[in-house]
């Protein structure tokens, strides 16, 4: 959760995983639908930063990651990347060139372009997911609305660093607003997200 009013660490509420923040962000920002405050990233130098992937799955285990988000700018912006920047060995939400929101898994030819910017950059709450089966299918959703496709080969996503804000690091920096970041360690149904969303609206 990305609640707390001060300092530079966001507490994972398992205690598994905390990250730490960097660079130009303010915390006890705007409030969520969830009715917790956010930190907001300004875009230049702002990330938030895990040691290690803790109990976050990789290689090619199923896998849910949920995150709650507003902005008003997704152009190169990465909202979470996970694993490193190379053929299937990473796992994250970001903008293209093209103004798209892609799930990505740093293959390109196989990253599934989501929807227009435009959709997500209204300055409004969304609720984003990005599943994977374990078995080449992943979706990608919007407050309930789903795409997904099959890919070629399985994912083998490393144990590298989870990071919220930015691309591995220090490139596509995300401007915009966090509250929650939820990671299940199985790929949820339509229905289950469909919940989730109606219960942290609720």
């Amino acid at each position: 959760r990305f609640n707390e009013s001060s300092g530079a660490t966001v507490a994972d509420s398992v205690g598994s995983l905390p990250l730490t923040l960097s660079g130009t962000y303010t915390r006890d920002s705007d409030e969520a639908p969830t009715g917790r405050k956010s930190t907001y990233f300004g875009g230049t130098d702002s990330n938030a930063v895990s040691v290690g992937s803790g109990s976050i799955p990789t290689g090619n285990a199923a896998r849910t990651i949920l995150i709650v988000t507003k902005t008003v700018s997704y152009a190169r912006g990465c909202v979470f990347s996970h694993g490193e920047g190379m053929a299937r060995k990473g796992f994250g939400i970001t903008g293209n060139d093209s103004e798209s929101i892609v799930v990505n898994y740093w293959t390109w030819s196989e990253d599934l372009p989501w929807a227009q910017a435009s959709m997500f950059s209204d300055g409004a709450w969304h609720l984003l997911a990005a599943t994977y089966d374990g078995n080449r299918a992943f979706g990608a959703y919007k407050d309930g609305e789903q795409i997904s496709r099959v890919l070629t080969q399985n994912l083998s996503t490393t144990a590298g660093n989870f990071y919220v804000g930015s691309a591995f690091g220090t490139s596509n920096r995300y401007v915009g607003n966090v509250a929650d970041i939820i990671v299940f360690d199985r790929a949820l149904s339509k229905a289950e997200l469909d919940r989730l969303y109606l219960a942290l609206n609720s």
